[in-house]
């Protein structure tokens, strides 16, 4: 399976296609150095949900694991976006896409107005703000696992252009 197969096999399941797992460890964390004034210490992170494809269990997902250590560093206006929720901050947060237990691919999307949904990025295309259709159907996927169910009226809400 090459990897525009793989995408376009994830986009193209719901819900029902899936087994999620909502509690760990699942083995791919993340670590980091911290320095404050205390000194030195090893930062964690994980994802906090890990879904495999029913149908074919060499595919999987993990998401949730965040890009930033605070949810008031990052806003949608640092985006350029026009376009606002009650709650303005973002958290950067990875999908990590798996094959036969490899990371074969990464989303890098946002969580928005307090963890109600999760958006892809979206990048200036030609004038407009537009996301891919795959990344559009996976991040819906997710945001569906992941227990949310307004990811349609959220991306409505943002006027962005699907590039099919």
């Amino acid at each position: 399976m090459d990897l525009w197969a793989l995408r376009k096999t994830i986009g193209e399941t719901w819900d029902e296609h899936w087994h999620t797992l909502k509690n760990g460890p699942y083995f791919h964390d993340g670590f980091g150095e911290v320095e404050s004034v205390e000194g030195h210490y090893l930062e964690h992170k994980s994802h906090y949900f890990r879904s495999v494809l029913t149908s074919d269990i060499d595919v999987s997902l993990e998401f949730g694991m965040s890009l930033d250590s605070d949810r008031r560093e990052v806003t949608i206006a640092g985006f350029g976006w026009d376009f606002t929720f009650p709650d303005e901050s973002i958290r950067r947060e990875f999908i990590d896409i798996f094959y036969r237990g490899a990371l074969v691919d990464r989303l890098l999307v946002i969580d928005v107005d307090g963890g109600r949904s999760t958006l892809p990025i979206a990048h200036k295309v030609d004038g407009k703000w537009t996301v891919r259709g795959w990344e559009r159907d996976i991040v819906a996927l997710v945001d569906s696992l992941a227990g949310n169910s307004e990811f349609e009226s959220y991306f409505g809400q943002t006027g962005w252009d699907v590039l099919r």
